[in-house]
């Protein structure tokens, strides 16, 4: 700003993940940052509101001269219980750092699932806590194999708390054999979800679950359906730490990794000089908790992938800080070798993340067999079928068709059976309807079918009653417009779907 009457601002936080938002009187953003912002303005009053992972604040300030201004970030409300947070008790602490090194289900060894849920209500009295459903909190979660053998009833083999005067908690650590399996978990009405978990050799896979009142515990419908709420299974905090270790609720990386979870989940860019530190931190002690690698190699690719919008000339002053450090190649590369020396060569989730390595002998060359465990792993799965139909087979996206959005973690509908996929009933008839409406504007609606309904949906296999009712409610000039591969590698990265799915419903295509 060049006016002679204006004033410089600059607004600073702590934390090195908090994004300040400075609004004018007019309502109007004038400038943004993570943990750090400046900005020339005219004398008034303003706005500033700060944002933690979901948390907010807001404060109003007068400006009149040249003002420096420290704000205090809002609280982190974090399933994982640390101490000295407000969401946090002590004793729930203390039954995390107890509870995650006794093994109460011995199905094997060599690795270990940790799982706690909790509750933590504001200021929480007797006759407030006194009133709060003596429920187990795991109930309606259970580990199974790939085949789907129950291997551990979480609800069944929980130590629990529920006492008058004190928020609730369930925990459970079961010893397994190392490997991939599935967290399922009932949301109540007979609907139940399902989601892949890794138990590397040598590692306890750490989940936390929070529930901030008692209206997160759905009312059972019926007697033994016992069900967690959706929103909680979504917000999951996940960790890892050396088979044995247990839980250290005064770790505070872990915390700070958990907001990373969060703006992944949300899209949200938190890419600051002070944040690329702290991943430069994390990608280090990756021996430490791989989740760490994990993360921190799918917060450069968003970072890599992150644009601001045109006419947001605040959002350009950001990119351009910021994006310049945001995706080191060789560094992600690094990150894949190191999390295969830890993991293995099999973790669904590593073997995504590798096929972005510069190095072709990183990248993955076997199609997947199992689900990864977060949303974008199978995203660029999708995006690598592109090139190799064979990376994603139909017969692995049958199984995961019925796609459940769960913050990042890729979730679906358990034991969908052909009722799920009827076209009259299901999302999936939304996707024949947008393939017919297609044919008309063709595909300059592909940007806009990516934030609708139907873009995380399609047919699940090639012979299914679905799919023949779709490709016989196409119009033929939807397969024509839609037969050469670049069209088509733009379909299956917009619908996040397979490409062998999209030549399914299609048809052979054509080159361009």
């Amino acid at each position: 700003m060049t006016d002679q009457l204006s004033i410089s601002l600059t607004v600073s936080s702590s934390n090195p993940f908090a994004e300040i938002f400075v609004v004018d009187g007019a309502y109007q953003l004038v400038a943004r940052g993570i943990a750090y912002v400046h900005a020339d303005v005219v004398p008034g009053i303003f706005k500033i509101k700060t944002r933690l992972g979901r948390s907010e604040s807001e404060e109003i300030h007068l400006f009149k001269t040249d003002t420096t201004l420290v704000v205090e970030p809002p609280v982190q409300v974090s399933p994982i219980p640390l101490r000295g947070t407000n969401t946090s008790h002590d004793y729930q602490v203390d039954a995390a750092e107890t509870h995650s090194k006794n093994v109460h289900v011995d199905a094997g060894s060599g690795a270990g699932i940790f799982l706690m849920a909790r509750r933590s209500c504001p200021a929480p009295s007797e006759s407030t806590a006194a009133a709060q459903p003596a429920r187990n909190l795991a109930a309606g979660m259970s580990l199974r194999d790939n085949n789907g053998k129950m291997i551990a009833d979480f609800g069944a083999s929980s130590v629990v708390e529920h006492d008058a005067g004190r928020d609730a908690w369930a925990a459970c650590t079961v010893s397994l054999n190392p490997g991939q399996y599935v967290l399922r978990t009932n949301l109540g009405g007979g609907m139940a979800v399902e989601q892949v978990v890794f138990a590397p050799a040598g590692w306890q896979l750490q989940l936390f679950l929070l529930s901030t009142s008692a209206a997160d515990d759905p009312a059972p419908q019926s007697a033994g359906d016992d069900s967690i709420d959706l929103s909680v299974l979504g917000n999951m905090a996940v960790s890892m730490v050396k088979l044995g270790n247990g839980f250290n609720g005064s770790d505070n990386t872990v915390g700070q990794a958990d907001l990373v979870r969060i703006a992944l989940a949300d899209g949200r860019p938190v890419f600051s000089n002070a944040v690329a530190g702290l991943l430069d931190d994390m990608l280090h002690k990756k021996f430490e908790n791989p989740i760490f690698g994990i993360y921190g190699a799918h917060l450069m690719l968003m970072g890599q992938k992150y644009f601001a919008r045109d006419h947001d000339k605040v959002g350009r002053s950001l990119e351009s800080d910021s994006i310049k450090w945001i995706f080191d190649q060789n560094l992600f590369d690094q990150v894949i070798r190191n999390l295969r020396l830890l993991l293995g060569s099999s973790n669904a989730d590593v073997e995504a993340l590798s096929l972005k390595c510069s190095d072709p002998a990183l990248r993955a060359t076997r199609p997947a067999d199992v689900p990864p465990m977060f949303r974008q792993s199978w995203s660029i799965c999708v995006e690598a079928s592109n090139g190799d139909p064979a990376m994603l087979s139909l017969a692995l996206w049958e199984r995961i068709a019925a796609m459940v959005p769960a913050g990042p973690f890729l979730t679906w509908k358990a034991e969908a059976d052909a009722s799920e996929y009827d076209t009259s009933s299901s999302p999936l008839g939304t996707v024949k309807t947008w393939f017919s409406g297609l044919a008309a504007q063709a595909l300059p609606l592909l940007g806009a079918a990516s934030h609708s309904a139907v873009y995380r949906y399609a047919v699940p296999s090639a012979t299914s009653p679905a799919l023949k009712a779709i490709e016989a409610a196409l119009p033929p000039g939807i397969r024509d417009s839609l037969r050469s591969d670049a069209d088509r590698q733009r379909l299956a990265v917009e619908l996040d779907v397979p490409r062998a799915a999209i030549d399914s419903v299609l048809g052979p295509n054509r080159s361009t």
